[in-house]
């Protein structure tokens, strides 16, 4: 995206109104609107320029768009499959407007997002096709406030679509010998600090989630712009469902398959560890993973019997505030369900899903009615992945980030 300029135009517009509207209202103003008119903007003065780009401005706007109730400025991001011929495929990312899929309307399109972060820095293209036996695809690590973070063939990046901006991180610490597989990273939004963390874990085992092996574990933080390594992180454990909240890194110590393992936390501020009280469950053979639900922690556990609980720690300490919010026992997909995480919570309750089994897909789940719809979207290939952000304007103040020209 070329940079913008001012012109002998617009200067004298922007002083014109500046006389007619004091700037907090101009400020205010901008702030309600959506994310590519505001970024039209800045060409308007250097004054425009400089506060639309600055911290301030960035996190007013982001908190008014999150905060909208008819959500029209959140999108789905989706990976998609597309098997073009016999062990070979294609992925690709898309998205979709996030209202009308809550709404259940007859027609949500998905379109191609994949060219935003191409041509740029050090990324040639996103849109890759590989054989199967090629792991250096992307891969979407997670999302927050707008802001995703990829892997690409190696590489970390975070990423910005609403404004097609991106940074590459620094390389860190060694890796495996043979590919990626022994690498995962976790990625998220310390509310404590005001800065975004990477979290890369790297195992001496094949890299699966569940093993036992020697870990490293090293922390990005986007307002330092440096990898430091958490020294004697505790390692020999079970561990899965790695996630980010209030500050503390969380994982579990079993298998995910039927057994009730604990929940332990590091502390980024100083490196302490602590557990997490459960709630008491039912009886059953269960799969379970952590996961983030409006902010807080929560705890997804699917059954074999096709069953999905979903239960949220609303006080974060108090083992008492665990609250199950979702029971949902008619699940209808006629295949296996081997997983299921919640994308996004209404303001009205309503969750949607991404669930993984012979013919995955999304699922709205409304607990006033205790019913499921199963949206549709079109264009839309074999369903891989899904996460939810926010339009917003974060990384607009980051001038290390690569940024897609104007073609």
């Amino acid at each position: 995206m070329e940079k913008p300029s001012s012109s002998s135009t617009s200067e004298p517009a922007a002083q014109q109104i500046s006389a007619i509207f004091p700037d907090e209202v101009i400020i205010e103003i901008l702030t309600w609107l959506p994310v590519k008119p505001i970024l039209r903007f800045r060409c308007v003065s250097k004054c425009w320029l400089s506060f639309i780009s600055s911290p301030l401005f960035i996190r007013t706007h982001l908190l008014k768009s999150a905060n909208k109730s008819d959500y029209d400025q959140h999108r789905l991001l989706l990976r998609t499959r597309e098997e073009l011929a016999e062990d070979f495929v294609r992925f690709k990312l898309k998205n979709c407007d996030l209202s009308p899929v809550l709404c259940n309307a007859p027609i949500v399109e998905a379109t191609n997002l994949s060219d935003s972060l191409g041509r740029g820095g050090d990324v040639e293209r996103v849109e890759t096709d590989f054989r199967t036996d090629n792991f250096h695809d992307v891969q979407i690590v997670g999302s927050s406030n707008g802001l995703i973070c990829v892997t690409v063939s190696g590489d970390v990046l975070l990423w910005n679509p609403s404004i097609r901006k991106f940074k590459k991180l620094p390389d860190f610490g060694p890796k495996p010998d043979d590919d990626d597989d022994g690498y995962f990273y976790v990625f998220g939004y310390d509310e404590y600090d005001d800065d975004y963390k990477v979290f890369g874990i790297l195992t001496d085992e094949d890299g699966a989630r569940g093993l036992i092996g020697q870990t490293c574990l090293d922390v990005y933080s986007r307002n330092a712009a440096v990898w430091r390594r958490i020294e004697d992180f505790n390692s020999d454990i079970f561990y899965h469902g790695f996630c980010l909240v209030n500050g503390k890194l969380h994982w579990s110590t079993s298998p995910r398959f039927g057994r009730w393992g604990k929940i332990l936390s590091l502390d980024l501020a100083n490196e302490t560890y602590g557990e997490v009280e459960q709630p008491k469950y039912g009886e059953g053979t269960f799969d379970w993973t952590l996961e983030v639900l409006g902010g807080c922690l929560s705890i997804v556990r699917y059954y074999r019997s096709s069953r999905v609980e979903v239960w949220i720690l609303k006080d974060y300490g108090v083992k008492e505030s665990w609250t199950k919010v979702v029971l949902i026992s008619n699940f209808s997909d006629p295949g296996y369900l081997c997983s299921c995480k919640p994308v996004f919570q209404s303001n009205d309750g309503e969750i949607l899903f991404y669930y993984l089994s012979n013919l995955p897909g999304l699922m709205l789940y409304n607990p006033k009615s205790n019913s499921l719809m199963h949206p549709h979207i079109t264009k839309l290939e074999v369903l891989v992945g899904v996460n939810m952000y926010v339009e917003s304007l974060v990384l607009l103040d980051d001038h290390d980030g690569g940024e897609r020209r104007r073609l």
